[in-house]
């Protein structure tokens, strides 16, 4: 299972729905929630999102891209059927596996284009500064904290290590 989708499953097995792509990105670097700057931070939510989009490791999940109703955020969760929205079809084979629902108005077609803009939109200042958890309670982003540092590390501890 990639990276990205370790992380979304062990946030549904804790109960909870999704993950922000601002919170993927920082759990995805080498060094989690190094601070790299604009240009650097958004070809990784790039390559992230096309990641989803072609990955053919997660064969019987989707990725679904929606506004969380709980943080009011654009979050990323995975699915075992066709999720409803705008599929992002992958080039090299034509299917889908990410699929978005708009939280803002798309004034042109939703595609991984699209996509990528938007959640630059939302997300570009909280990752290009390393803030890439978000506090539903203060209603800000923030450093990864402990918490979360545990979580991403119990999301890629090899369990035939323990």
């Amino acid at each position: 299972m990639p990276p990205w989708a370790k992380l979304l499953q062990l946030q549904q097995d804790d109960g909870r729905l999704g993950l922000t792509p601002s919170f993927l990105v920082g759990a995805l670097r080498k060094r989690h929630g190094n601070v790299l700057g604009c240009d650097l931070g958004r070809a990784e939510l790039q390559v992230l999102l096309e990641m989803m989009r072609d990955d053919v490791a997660t064969q019987r999940k989707v990725v679904t891209i929606f506004e969380c109703q709980n943080i009011l955020q654009p979050v990323a969760a995975l699915s075992t059927s066709q999720a409803p929205g705008d599929p992002i079809v992958s080039p090299t084979d034509g299917r889908a596996r990410l699929y978005v629902w708009p939280w803002i108005s798309a004034r042109r077609p939703v595609d991984i284009d699209w996509l990528v803009d938007a959640l630059w939109m939302h997300y570009g200042t909280a990752i290009s500064t390393g803030h890439f958890s978000y506090s539903r309670a203060l209603g800000t982003f923030h450093p990864f904290d402990r918490s979360d540092e545990e979580f991403i590390a119990r999301a890629f501890c090899d369990s035939d290590e323990a």
